[in-house]
């Protein structure tokens, strides 16, 4: 039993001097922040903004849902949950993306779906 002890004690000393590697360590974790640089690389994932241009919109919309939404507009106007409610594949946030981008042309009294579309 006691033969184990002693194989302990010289672990704990050992231990005692890996505490002094550990601060050595520290001085090799300095470099060793560097690599967070590779991390803001990540950050060209923000760069694909034509992605996040296109998200409010959605997928791009077919001349069918263009028509439907034009037609829905001029019966339910700036109301984006009934437009969204008459085109199943778009939420009402797709549906104000759309207006904003053509709101000038859809301000127009002559605006006609056929020029929409």
């Amino acid at each position: 039993g006691s033969m184990n002890r002693q194989g302990r004690s010289p672990h704990t000393r050992h231990g005692g001097g890996s505490t002094g590697k550990t601060n050595k360590d520290k001085t090799t974790a300095s470099p060793g922040r560097t690599p967070p640089l590779p991390s803001s690389s990540s950050q060209h994932t923000g760069n694909e903004s034509p992605s996040l241009v296109l998200g409010p919109l959605g997928p791009r919309w077919s001349s069918g849902e263009l028509d439907a939404f034009f037609h829905a507009f001029r019966r339910c106007g700036e109301h984006w949950e009934a437009l969204a409610a008459r085109l199943p594949q778009r939420t009402a946030t797709m549906v104000e993306a759309l207006y904003r981008a053509h709101k000038g042309y859809l301000s127009l009294p002559d605006a006609s779906a056929a020029h929409f579309c």
